[in-house]
């Protein structure tokens, strides 16, 4: 076998180990993602107490706010769904990723039984609903300005908790209108979407998004930006809870069947 002919089979035998090890990587990421295309987060596990969180999760409330709104897993026609109830409280169920993910698409049901009285997510003394999804994205922190920074970096210190620096809530409301996305009053760092508004009921609605679309929506000013000057949406964490305190006022909502989709290529974010 000549020199060239040498040559000529070790390139050949180059590329076929480069085109076994790229499928390797590639049939490895896309095995992850169809494994965790229907992850519940924990929230359809098998439990033993209503009030036992999910692992991973935790229970946070306001340390201004004395009642706290009731979070509890039970069984309703064969599956596990969330009751959330307040009487003048506050508090939320929080899971917290230890890295960022990207996140395509989120799906869940919710359904509202009794809403808050006269409730406005854009009045301080009436910000309050029933039920909301709220997902942590990751932010740029240098765009979100020195004052939110300082408020921010306060906060985080004196509660010891884990506070994001954007979030973006999807909201059951009461009397704002449906698809309006707005800043809560007392930060622009929390940005409500209203996806519901109507009456309180028993009914089920179904819900499915696009979360990479809308927190570009939403957060896009503020988000990293990859290098191609494209923002990229990580996600940190998410919350469910609702909230009747600031009407000073009841509420009733059970949540079920969540349902995320992560991506499979975390950096680009297509």
């Amino acid at each position: 076998m000549s020199v060239g002919q040498l040559w000529r089979c070790a390139i050949l035998t180059g590329w076929i180990l480069f085109v076994i090890v790229l499928s390797s990587i590639l049939c490895a990421r896309w095995l992850y993602a169809v494994e965790m295309h229907d992850q519940s987060l924990g929230l359809s596990g098998v439990f033993n107490s209503p009030f036992e969180l999910p692992s991973g999760w935790v229970q946070q409330t306001h340390p201004k706010v004395k009642q706290a709104t009731q979070i509890l897993r039970q069984q309703l026609d064969g599956e596990t769904v969330l009751q959330i109830k307040s009487d003048a409280g506050y508090g939320t169920w929080v899971k917290r990723f230890e890295t960022p993910v990207v996140i395509d698409e989120i799906s869940w049901r919710w359904a509202v039984h009794l809403k808050p009285n006269q409730a406005n997510l854009k009045q301080k003394n009436a910000d309050d609903a029933a039920l909301k999804f709220c997902v942590f994205i990751e932010v740029d922190e240098t765009k979100i300005g020195f004052l939110n920074r300082l408020a921010l970096q306060t906060a985080r210190t004196l509660s010891g908790l884990f506070l994001p620096a954007g979030t973006l809530c999807y909201v059951w409301a009461d009397q704002n209108p449906v698809g309006e996305v707005f800043p809560s009053p007392y930060t622009p760092l929390v940005m409500n979407w209203v996806l519901q508004n109507q009456p309180a009921s028993t009914q089920w609605v179904s819900e499915h998004r696009n979360l990479i679309n809308d927190a570009r929506i939403a957060l896009g000013s503020i988000l990293p930006l990859s290098s191609e000057g494209k923002p990229i949406v990580r996600v940190q964490g998410v919350a469910i809870g609702g909230d009747a305190d600031n009407t000073q006022s009841s509420s009733l909502a059970f949540f079920a069947d969540l349902k995320v989709k992560f991506a499979i290529f975390a950096e680009s974010n297509r």
